[in-house]
């Protein structure tokens, strides 16, 4: 199955085409064991597994343990997580139906 976008600034965009040509440059500068870390990486995470079985748990948990690695040295980020913990799925779920209060926002 073949996907293909439209785009004001081009007639067709093939997905797929696109990627490759977003993520080759950075690729090219990576080093070369950059896809087998990350491989391994998401299999210890349980992401390839559950995206094998169409579990979303495992890989919103894998995603949600990532951005705290966005702007700053990713090794204090990890030091961080480590030492105060993160959020998964389960803890926000669970949260949810709990109702949560706010005196700044009684005129919405």
């Amino acid at each position: 199955m073949k996907f293909i976008l439209s785009d004001a600034n081009q007639s067709s965009i093939d997905p797929l085409n696109h990627l490759y040509r977003v993520v080759e440059p950075a690729l090219a500068v990576a080093p070369a064991t950059f896809l087998n870390h990350l491989q391994a990486h998401q299999k210890s995470n349980g992401v390839l597994q559950a995206v094998a079985s169409c579990d979303s748990a495992p890989i919103f948990d894998w995603m949600v343990s990532l951005v705290p690695l966005q702007g700053i040295s990713d090794q204090i980020a990890s030091r961080y997580a480590e030492q105060h913990g993160g959020v998964t799925k389960a803890e926000i779920q669970g949260d949810l139906p709990v109702p949560q209060g706010c005196s700044r926002l009684t005129s919405y």
